[in-house]
């Protein structure tokens, strides 16, 4: 999070909100920038779909005094895209970790202050998890559409071609195989009289 609002923060560089990814207008100012700050690289051309959720979470961080700390754990859930999975759980293990560090390096004060400062850590340390929880269902309830809505076009590519008469074998199995990669050439098919739909597969097909 730091790094990327330090670059956003510079004249020459933008956020495009529909390419979720840093823009550089100005590619000398770039290179100046990254000779001096050579941790911005990486986030050239990276993607970060959920940048609007962790700005939302570490403005949340700063009213309570803990951004700067609670901003390595979002640069954590920022890295998530390039292994989703493996990311959802390390993050939650950083979570842990961060919260007992600091914990440890608090240094002594007033009781009343020590334990305000322990009592926002935790709600911060709450609110990560949630927002972890959240972007793990999102990610679930997307595999599942995904895989529901394959099953439909292959279920009604193979009704489809079970209409044509003695199309079956190894040459169907290739067509299943194609069509369902190709929806404009399924729908021609579809739209296509009965007697014409094997000359046409039989066209394109290897």
């Amino acid at each position: 999070y730091g790094i990327v609002s330090d670059i956003l923060s510079q004249s020459g560089f933008d956020w495009d909100s529909t390419k979720y990814m840093i823009t550089v207008e100005n590619e000398i100012a770039w290179n100046e920038y990254v000779k001096s700050h050579e941790e911005a690289k990486r986030f050239r051309f990276k993607v970060i779909p959920n940048w609007d959720d962790i700005v939302d979470l570490c403005a949340k961080d700063r009213a309570t005094g803990l951004g700067a700390e609670n901003a390595l754990d979002a640069d954590d859930i920022m890295s998530k895209e390039t292994n989703e999975e493996e990311a959802i759980h390390s993050v939650s293990f950083d979570l842990e970790g961060s919260s007992s560090i600091t914990r440890k390096n608090i240094r002594p004060s007033k009781s009343g202050e020590k334990e305000g400062m322990i009592s926002s850590m935790k709600e911060v340390a709450k609110s990560l998890k949630e927002f972890v929880e959240v972007t793990k269902k999102k990610m679930e309830n997307k595999k599942k559409m995904e895989i529901k809505e394959a099953q439909e076009v292959v279920h009604e590519v193979v009704s489809e071609l079970d209409n044509i008469p003695n199309f079956n074998g190894a040459l169907k199995h290739r067509a299943i195989d194609c069509l369902t990669k190709n929806p404009i050439k399924f729908a021609i098919i579809k739209a296509l009289p009965l007697d014409e739909k094997e000359d046409y597969i039989l066209s394109f097909m290897p």
